[in-house]
């Protein structure tokens, strides 16, 4: 047979064996292809580029010919990738609905690392030293293509975002650390403010006054972000810093419950009936609920209540909530690195709208 036609020929056979499935993920090396079809390389090279200019193949350096099939087509060869990414975060809080929030973000990333094909390395940023000897790894091996950072209950520090940056590895934080730097270079994801409060608004009696019931530390970004998101869909709203007792412990579920109730009990002689509450979190809005019921004041009819976070354990599923999902939060910082890795490396700020949903319980 002419040279010609057996290129040709080949690659009809592979095209057959693509098309039934017989061959799935890998074209067979060069070298074993050769041996099968006992021809030269320069044969099977000539059959590889027809099934390429066929959009059939995708070759990767490093991995070989892909196939792209239905599932996978060409369309998506950009995401076909070998990056390594690394996410610094701790274990080291009490709170079991903290742990859900990570687990739930790590199942995302997961899920993107495996669509694109990429590796997940997870790291206890509680242990600092640790977090030095990795990056001192990343240096050598220099085979990071990304690091997350959480920054959500302040285990962050400078030096190791110093030596992230000067090893020029692309860095993502969640939601905002607790100091603001210029000198240092990250992007940060966090769930877009105004999408939550816009969830809210579509779901409450906007006739009636909106009490927001926020935190005093105005130091944390979040929480000036979400009060200016508030004003904004809220513009006759008012804001009320709840009580907060010396030596707080966010992650300290009882105290968090009890702000709430001492707050609301405190402030119960500014308030104009009916009106709204949203509270900064459910476990906020679970010590507001039960001061609401000791006094009898009527729920929904005089108070509609809102938590945000959608924690079973202080909702159970009576107070209507806002769901931050955070798995979709970590599929979607996954993706940065893949599509918007320009963007990521030049410290940009992104808001991320999917995921937030109103979940009505009999509160409002």
């Amino acid at each position: 047979m002419p040279i010609r036609e057996k290129y040709i020929a080949i690659a009809n056979d592979l095209e057959v064996k693509i098309n039934k499935k017989k061959l799935k993920e890998y074209l067979p090396t060069q070298k074993n292809l050769m041996t099968d079809y006992r021809v030269a390389q320069r044969t099977i090279s000539r059959a590889i580029k027809l099934l390429k200019d066929k959009n059939l193949v995708y070759f990767k350096p490093g991995i070989g010919n892909i196939i792209l099939n239905k599932e996978n087509n060409l369309k998506n060869k950009n995401r076909i990738t070998k990056l390594t990414i690394a996410w610094f975060g701790s274990f080291k809080y009490l709170a079991k609905y903290n742990f859900e929030f990570n687990f739930d973000f790590l199942e995302g990333v997961l899920k993107g690392c495996k669509e694109f094909n990429s590796r997940f390395e997870i790291y206890d940023s509680s242990d600092k030293n640790h977090i030095l000897n990795i990056l001192s790894r990343y240096k050598e091996e220099k085979n990071i293509g990304g690091i997350i950072y959480d920054a959500l209950y302040g285990i962050f520090d400078k030096k190791i975002i110093q030596i992230i940056n000067k090893l020029h590895i692309p860095l993502i934080t969640i939601s905002f650390p607790h100091f603001k730097d210029n000198r240092l270079k990250f992007s940060t994801v966090s769930f877009s403010n105004n999408k939550i409060m816009k969830e809210i608004q579509n779901n409450i009696n906007t006739k009636q006054t909106t009490y927001y019931f926020s935190f005093k530390n105005k130091k944390k970004l979040w929480i000036k972000f979400r009060e200016a998101a508030f004003l904004k869909y809220f513009k006759n709203g008012k804001i009320f810093s709840c009580y907060k007792p010396k030596n707080f412990n966010i992650t300290d579920n009882a105290e968090l419950h009890k702000i709430g109730y001492d707050t609301v009990k405190k402030k119960i002689n500014k308030i104009i009936f009916p009106c709204n509450f949203i509270a900064a979190n459910d476990k906020i809005a679970s010590g507001i609920l039960k001061f609401l019921i000791e006094q009898k004041i009527g729920i929904p009819s005089e108070v509609n209540l809102i938590g945000i976070d959608n924690i079973t354990e202080f909702t159970n599923d009576l107070i209507s909530t806002v769901n931050c999902q955070y798995n979709i939060l970590g599929y979607q910082v996954c993706s940065l690195f893949h599509k918007k890795l320009s963007f990521v490396i030049k410290g940009k700020f992104f808001n991320i709208e999917s995921g937030i949903k109103f979940m009505q319980g009999i509160t409002s």
